[in-house]
């Protein structure tokens, strides 16, 4: 699957994801600048961990509908 930034067309070329090539997710990164409006939202719960918050987000569902099509979400 294309990168998170592909994906949504991202311009933020601040994010820590903007120019990584090497296969990190971007729900394994803290410090990234998601354009997900529900992100930003529950941002501040800080019982939450960033996997959990990004369940929120339509690139990350994708990813694991993805992963589970090609055999398992451990790869």
């Amino acid at each position: 699957m294309e990168s998170c930034r592909e994906y949504f067309c991202c311009r933020r070329t601040k994010c820590v994801m903007y120019e990584r090539k090497d296969g990190v997710n971007c729900w394994e990164m803290e410090g990234t600048l998601c354009n997900s409006p529900a992100l930003e939202q529950i941002d501040s719960d800080t019982h939450k961990h960033k996997e959990a918050k990004c369940d929120y987000c339509i690139y990350y569902r994708d990813a694991q509908k993805e992963l589970i099509l090609k055999g398992g979400a451990n790869e």
